[in-house]
C-alpha cells in the first residue's frame, strides 16, 4: 500500500469526534399519521380512543382499547402526529359522546344512537357524512359553526401541548 492509499484509508482523527460523521448517531422512532376519535372515519370503523389516550399509549403508558383490552408498547415512541382527518375533526366522537353543544340537531341525534349500536349502523353514519361531504350534500349547521370548529381545534392543540416533553417525547400539533 503507498502513501496516499494509506491516507484516505486510515484518515487522521479529527479535533472533535464528530468531525468527518455523516450520519445520523441517534434514529428517532415514531409515527407520523395516527387517526382517534377526531377522525369520522375512525370512530365509524369503531376507535373510541381520543388524541389523549394516543399520546399516552405513543410514550409508553398502558391504555384500555376501544375493544376493552389493555394495550402498552414495548418501547415508547419518540413522536407522534395525530393526523386526524381535517373534514369534520371531531365531529364524531363529539357525537358519540353526546356534546350537548350538538344535541339540539334531530340529524346529529339520530347518529349518536347509531354510533352507540355500532357495527353497521355505525357505518351507516360514515356513509351519511360521506355522501354530505363527497356528494354536493350538507352537514347539519350545527356541526359547521365556526365556534364549535374552534374548539375541536383547540382540544386537539391542548392535547398535543399536554403530552409534549422536549428531549422526551414530541406531540406533533398536524392533521390531514
Amino acid at each position: 500500500m503507498d502513501k496516499a492509499t494509506a491516507e484516505q484509508v486510515f484518515k487522521k482523527p479529527g479535533y472533535s469526534p464528530y468531525a468527518g460523521r455523516n450520519f445520523p448517531t441517534r434514529p428517532f422512532f415514531g409515527d407520523t399519521h395516527l387517526h382517534t376519535s377526531s377522525s369520522f372515519d375512525a370512530v365509524a370503523f369503531g376507535n373510541r380512543l381520543g388524541p389523549e389516550e394516543a399520546y399516552r399509549f405513543a410514550r409508553g403508558e398502558e391504555v384500555v382499547s376501544s375493544t376493552g383490552v389493555p394495550a402498552r408498547l414495548s418501547r415508547p415512541l419518540d413522536f407522534l402526529v395525530v393526523a386526524d382527518h381535517s373534514e369534520s375533526i371531531g365531529v364524531l366522537g363529539d357525537v358519540l359522546a353526546g356534546n350537548p353543544m350538538l344535541m339540539s340537531d334531530p340529524t346529529v341525534r339520530r347518529w349518536n344512537e347509531m354510533l352507540k349500536q355500532g357495527g353497521e349502523a355505525a357505518m351507516k353514519v360514515y356513509y351519511e357524512i360521506v355522501a354530505a361531504i363527497g356528494g354536493g350534500g350538507q352537514l347539519p349547521t350545527v356541526l359547521t359553526e365556526p365556534r364549535y370548529i374552534r374548539s375541536v381545534w383547540q382540544r386537539q392543540i391542548a392535547a398535543a401541548e399536554k403530552y409534549n416533553d422536549p428531549g422526551r417525547f414530541t406531540a406533533f400539533i398536524g392533521y390531514e
